[in-house]
């Protein structure tokens, strides 16, 4: 059986807020995949408003490859 990570378990991995993971997930809609904030979710579950949820591995994936507090990525060519 796998189990998927909440928006709350994936902010206390990244040790950041939720509030910062529905941020992260809402400006990254549109975007390319290298240029997202945070991976695609794995999985929505629900109808009417669904909930995102990520496996582990995605997320430990995500959290290695993140530049590390006070990088500007904007600068980067």
């Amino acid at each position: 059986m796998v189990r998927f990570l909440s928006t709350e378990e994936v902010a206390e991995l990244a040790g950041i807020a939720p509030d910062t993971i529905s941020s992260y997930l809402s400006r990254s809609r549109g975007r390319p995949p290298e240029k997202r904030l945070i991976p695609e979710p794995d999985i929505l579950l629900g109808a009417s408003r669904p909930v995102p949820g990520w496996r582990l591995e995605t997320i430990l994936a995500w959290l290695a490859s993140r530049p590390g507090a006070g990088a500007r990525r904007d600068l980067r060519r």
